[in-house]
């Protein structure tokens, strides 16, 4: 379903460069980080269910 959403949307325009559906998931935990959301929230979002996960994943945009 998400797919064909997608395609959907890339077939309007050329503009738009196909990406993986994960990396939509990656830059948009990397804005919630770069706005400074809580840890706790960008867990809860991502379906963890502990912080390690996401800190295992995305640490490297966390700059301490």
């Amino acid at each position: 379903m998400v797919t064909n959403k997608y395609n959907t949307i890339l077939e309007r325009t050329t503009k738009l460069k196909r990406i993986r559906i994960h990396d939509f998931r990656h830059s948009h935990i990397a804005l919630l980080v770069e706005n400074s959301e809580k840890e706790f929230p960008i867990k809860e979002r991502l379906g963890h269910a502990s912080i390690h996960p996401t800190y295992d994943t995305y640490g490297h945009l966390y700059q301490s």
